[in-house]
């Protein structure tokens, strides 16, 4: 749980913390971070514990809006896709590596570190397979080879390259260059923009010998070139690798 006392906050700060899905609890205001995959009763259970004065805001989110209130949790009954998004290091370091690559790119600004979205922008290669609402496990390639951090998709658009620059350029972290390269020079060319949010670092990377073992085990091949989608349950044994010794 993370918590701010309410008399240290500045005003400006509420709108970040309401959207980042912290709620009010005495005199400060909380944002449960569980770790681990439960189901609705036991997630209720465990705020009731912490902050009993803050269940009833909660009974009756619909499961997508709870399970990112209290992201990185894996909520089981879910209703989405489950993914592993190839990224090369560059990119990884700008898109999931907020301890490596926040003050850096944003001068510490709280404004701009509070916020949840971001834009990953990619070729139109496997966008029939891509769809929202999903969770990302992303897996750095290079010489990293290693899942290591998880984030909520929630909108997948297809359009020229110029386009899309322009409606997520806020976003994003990649500049036009980028983008023109990866369009072929021809900014009329169709891309993909992934709009992402909730994204958190796992808390052990997990590496690639690791994550061939699990897919061995589901009876599942592995392939790291593109998008791969994943079941419920290898998506669960990876997320609780990247968080181990969850009680």
């Amino acid at each position: 749980m993370v918590k701010f006392e309410a008399a240290a906050l500045t005003p400006s700060l509420l709108p970040d913390l309401w959207a980042m899905g912290f709620t009010k609890c005495s005199d400060s205001f909380v944002r449960f971070c569980f770790t681990r995959c439960l189901d609705r009763q036991k997630v209720s259970s465990a705020i009731a514990e912490l902050c009993p004065e803050a269940t009833s805001n909660y009974l009756n989110m619909p499961d997508l809006e709870l399970e990112r209130s209290c992201s990185p949790l894996n909520l089981e009954e879910v209703n989405q896709g489950y993914f592993l998004m190839p990224v090369r290091p560059g990119y990884a370091i700008s898109l999931v590596d907020r301890h490596g690559s926040a003050e850096d790119l944003f001068g510490g600004k709280p404004s701009v570190l509070l916020r949840w979205d971001n834009v990953y922008y990619r070729k139109k290669t496997h966008h029939k397979i891509l769809q929202s609402p999903a969770r990302i496990l992303w897996y750095v390639s290079g010489n990293q080879k290693q899942i290591i951090a998880v984030s909520h998709l929630y909108e997948v658009e297809i359009d020229s390259a110029k386009t899309l620059f322009k409606k997520f350029k806020k976003f994003g972290i990649l500049e036009w260059n980028d983008i023109y390269k990866m369009c072929d020079g021809d900014p009329s060319n169709e891309i993909m923009a992934l709009k992402f949010s909730h994204t958190f670092p796992f808390r052990k990377p997990v590496l690639l010998d690791t994550v061939r073992e699990v897919f061995k085990e589901n009876g599942t091949g592995l392939s790291l070139q593109s998008p791969l989608k994943l079941s419920m349950a290898i998506f669960q044994n990876l997320f609780q690798l990247g968080y181990p010794n969850q009680s």
